[in-house]
C-alpha cells in the first residue's frame, strides 16, 4: 500500500471517530473543544498546538467574551462599531501540549476578534494571511453588511499554509506568525489551517494547527476533509443556536 493510500485510510477511520464523538455534543464549544483534542493526540508527534475558532455574531457570546471583543475594539478606537450583529472570531476548542492551552477559557489574548474592518484585521498579519489565503477577502467588511458577510463566508473554503513559521513575512513585511517567541519555545515549524462554512445560517469554521514539522502544503491540504467532517456534525448546533454552555 502506498503512502497516499496509507493516509486516506488513516483519513476515513479518523473521520469516523470525529463523526462519532461530536455528534453526542450539546454546544458548538463542547464539539470543537472535542475536535481540538481529536486532531491533536491522532497527530501529537507533530502537532504542538491546534485551535478551532468560529464566526459568531456578537450577540450571541457569554458576557466575558463580549467584554473581552469590546475591549480590544476599543483599544483600537473602533469600539462604537461594535454591533450585535458583528461577527466575531472566536475560540471555541484548543488542544496542545501545554497544560494552559487546554482549556478557551485561559485564553489571554484569542478569545475574540471583532470581524469590523479590512483596516483593523490588516492590522493583525495572520488573522489578515489566515482570512485572505481561507479565500475571504476584507474589503468587504468596509461595507458592513452583516447579510453580505454571511453569505460570503457561508460559501467559503481553503486552507491558510504558512511553510516557515519563523521566518515567512506578508506583503508589508511583517512576521506572519507575529508570536515569535512561542515559535521559538516550542520549535514550531509549519502553521496550517482550514475552513469551511455552515450553509444553514453562514458561521464559518475556522482549524490552525501549529506544528513541530516541516510540512508541505500537500500534506495540509490532506487535513482539509476534516473540518467538514466537523461541521457535518455540528450544523444542526448551528442552526439551533447552541454556541456556549453560558
Amino acid at each position: 500500500m502506498t503512502a497516499f493510500n496509507e493516509f486516506t485510510k488513516r483519513v476515513n477511520v479518523f473521520g469516523s471517530k470525529i463523526r462519532s464523538e461530536i455528534r453526542t455534543c450539546d454546544y458548538l464549544e463542547d464539539a470543537a473543544q472535542k475536535f481540538s483534542e481529536l486532531m491533536y493526540h491522532e497527530f501529537s508527534n507533530s502537532i504542538v498546538l491546534t485551535r478551532v475558532f468560529v464566526t459568531i455574531p456578537f450577540s450571541k457570546l457569554p458576557s466575558d467574551n463580549q467584554n473581552f471583543v469590546i475591549k480590544i475594539a476599543d483599544s483600537a478606537g473602533i469600539g462604537s462599531q461594535i454591533r450585535d450583529n458583528t461577527l466575531v472570531l472566536s475560540l471555541l476548542g484548543t488542544q496542545g501540549q501545554n497544560e494552559d492551552w487546554n482549556n478557551r477559557r485561559n485564553s489571554k489574548k484569542h478569545a475574540g476578534i471583532p470581524l469590523i474592518s479590512d483596516d483593523f484585521i490588516d492590522s493583525i498579519s495572520m488573522m489578515s494571511r489566515l482570512l485572505k489565503e481561507l479565500g475571504i477577502r476584507l474589503d468587504w467588511l468596509a461595507d458592513y453588511d452583516a447579510g453580505i458577510v454571511k453569505k460570503k463566508l457561508g460559501r467559503l473554503s481553503g486552507l491558510f499554509y504558512v511553510q516557515d513559521a519563523a521566518n515567512t513575512t506578508d506583503d508589508r513585511g511583517r512576521k506572519v506568525i507575529s508570536a515569535q517567541d512561542f515559535v521559538k519555545t516550542y520549535n514550531i515549524k509549519t502553521v496550517f489551517g482550514m475552513g469551511g462554512g455552515y450553509s444553514v445560517r453562514g458561521i464559518y469554521s475556522v482549524m490552525i494547527n501549529f506544528t513541530k514539522k516541516n510540512l508541505p502544503q500537500r500534506g495540509a491540504e490532506r487535513f482539509m476533509t476534516f473540518i467538514n467532517f466537523f461541521n457535518g456534525e455540528t450544523g444542526s448546533l448551528v442552526a439551533d443556536g447552541k454556541f456556549f454552555r453560558s
